[in-house]
Formats: structure tokens, sequence, C-alpha cells
């Protein structure tokens, strides 16, 4: 609970007891990699913390091709975002690409946070800003970059997700033919 804690405080002061409180709802988990926290058609009510490991969001096409729209790992927090605060299905699936230690923080509990917790209100806009930050770097790193700056802007970023991932995960994610991404890693592009 240490990392979590640490994390919170990196945005917000915590007294004594808002640091027990926290510690108090949430709960240890550990997932097995490939297992899926979330399937397409539930509502997302947990919140996790990621101790260890890597999660992965994606969706599948109409065509039935499994696409990879997000790749987090240790000390951020996820969920469907979409579908956590809004209480609508998501259309997302949540698995873990390794196995994981989280911390599950139940809707419910992430709610009483905002009574017990007087700085739980801004921690929560900080977790949504970073979100969306990334989500419009995403986006825009897709519509600007070239294949090979979009894997090499990712390793310089995320280099122990690299080294962790299925390529056909980490392709998806970068919008790019599994085939094209191993050219690009062997320097051959």
């Amino acid at each position: 609970m240490n990392d979590l804690i640490g994390v919170i405080e990196s945005k917000i002061e915590l007294s004594s007891s808002d640091k027990k409180y926290i510690c108090s709802l949430g709960k240890p988990i550990c997932v097995n990699k490939k297992s899926n926290l979330l399937r397409g058609g539930q509502v997302s009510n947990k919140l996790y913390f990621i101790q260890k490991g890597i999660l992965r969001s994606y969706h599948i096409s109409k065509k039935g091709d499994d696409l990879t729209s997000e790749i987090v790992s240790s000390l951020n927090f996820y969920t469907n975002f979409e579908s956590f605060g809004n209480g609508t299905p998501s259309v997302e699936y949540i698995e873990a690409l390794t196995d994981c230690e989280l911390i599950e923080i139940s809707k419910e509990s992430y709610l009483s946070l905002f009574n017990k917790v007087k700085g739980w209100p801004l921690f929560c806009n900080s977790l949504y800003e970073k979100y969306i930050k990334k989500s419009a770097a995403r986006v825009n790193s897709l519509k600007n970059l070239s294949a090979k700056e979009r894997y090499n802007d990712f390793v310089s970023k995320n280099p122990e997700i690299v080294k962790s991932i299925p390529i056909k995960h980490l392709a998806s994610y970068l919008g790019i033919k599994p085939q094209s991404l191993s050219r690009i890693r062997s320097h051959k592009i």
C-alpha cells in the first residue's frame, strides 16, 4: 500500500487518518497473465492501482480484430474511465498482459473518499487530466508521426513495457502491422 499512498501523496496532502482510511478500502489482488478484469458489455465498477505488472484495454472491431487502445504499467491507476464514471457498459476489455499485483478500489469506496479525504476531488482531477493528456498525445502521434517515430517515442517513454508484452499488442497500440514493427525493431526500415 506504500506505493499507492506515495502516488496519491505526490498530488495531494494526506493526514495519517486519510492514509489509514484509503488503505482500509483498497483490496490487494493478484491477477494472472491473460486474465480479463473487465469484459465488453460489463459496467466498470472497480478502479485499479497497478503495483506491479502491465494492463491493456482493447476492443474487438467489426472485422473481429483485437485492437489495443491503451497499455498501462506499474504505479498507475486504471479502469475504463468512461464506464466507471458514467455507469454505462464498456465497449472495451481490460486484460492483464503480465502477472499483476493490483489494489482494487470499488466504485462505492471510491465515492466514499470524496466525503472522507479533503483533497480527493483534486487527486481525481489529476487522474482524469493525465488520462486525457495521454489519450490526446496518442491521437496526435497516430496522426502526425511515422510508424518508426511512434515506436521510438513509445520506447523512450516506456522501455520496461516494450520488453514485457507481445509484439502484436504493441503493434496494434501503435497502429502498425506486426510485420512492420518487427522490421522497425530490427532496424531494417
